[in-house]
């Protein structure tokens, strides 16, 4: 146990020096998260929301149709079932088990339930960030945002805790919630002051379906790579990936 927690000390003390060592070149430094950082917050994964979404579809579809009205499940009524670890449902062999995408298990619910899908995205992420906090990955973005010479933060998560960890520290970050469809902002839109630009959305307007895996277009491109390189063609600042899973193509192909 000794031995494991030096050498977890040792690899982050490495990890710290060699960031120390690129901000005094004169480089920044961008995070890259996924929600990865949020699940010590209590924030499941997607496979798990998308896992316990299914089990609340086929609740009401195997109700006789006269009575889903009444007994099946309706977020404007019933509270959320409490989500089931996606740890514990690992034997399964159900293909939700295997779902990335909760998103469109949210809409087909929504369909289920005759409710708007906004309003079900809405009663679903309330549910789902009562309590939360920020993590310690948050904070330590926060903490070191001015410190790592870029003001930025990329994320592909929905929640709020990011924000919340930037409010903690007084600090008013610009988000840019960057929709279905949507393009991503110019670096010196975002360099003026600290910016979260949410690659998947925010609550109200999250990319989902297949859209995460197509190619981005050019302008989107240029822009990203505008927060990295200067108008040389020179690196200005480096990438630093915390709980990304790398699932998303779109992002990859940047």
């Amino acid at each position: 146990k000794t031995k494991n927690a030096a050498v977890k000390s040792s690899s982050l003390h490495d990890f710290v020096s060699e960031i120390q060592a690129e901000v005094e070149k004169g480089y920044g430094l961008i995070p890259l998260t996924g929600a990865g950082i949020s699940v010590a917050a209590g924030i499941p994964p997607g496979p798990a929301l998308a896992a316990n979404l299914n089990d609340l579809i086929a609740g009401i579809d195997s109700k006789p149709q006269p009575a889903i009205e009444n007994d099946g499940f309706n977020c404007t009524r019933d509270s959320w079932p409490a989500i089931q670890p996606y740890s514990k449902r690992a034997a399964s062999s159900s293909k939700a088990e295997h779902a990335t995408d909760y998103m469109l298990k949210l809409m087909e619910l929504a369909g289920r339930m005759k409710l708007p899908t906004q309003v079900v995205f809405d009663s679903f992420f309330t549910f789902l960030m009562r309590n939360k906090k920020p993590t310690n990955a948050h904070k330590l973005i926060a903490h070191l945002t001015t410190y790592l010479g870029s003001r930025i933060v990329l994320t592909t998560n929905f929640d709020r805790l990011q924000e919340q960890a930037f409010e903690d520290v007084l600090i008013s970050p610009e988000v840019f919630e960057i929709p279905s469809g949507g393009t991503l902002p110019s670096y010196s839109t975002v360099s003026e002051k600290p910016a979260i630009i949410k690659l998947h959305g925010g609550t109200t307007a999250l990319v989902a379906g297949n859209e995460v895996h197509q190619p981005p277009s050019v302008m989107d491109l240029e822009s990203f790579r505008s927060y990295f390189t200067n108008d040389g063609n020179r690196l200005k600042n480096h990438l630093i990936i915390l709980g990304f899973s790398g699932f998303d193509t779109r992002i990859l192909l940047m």
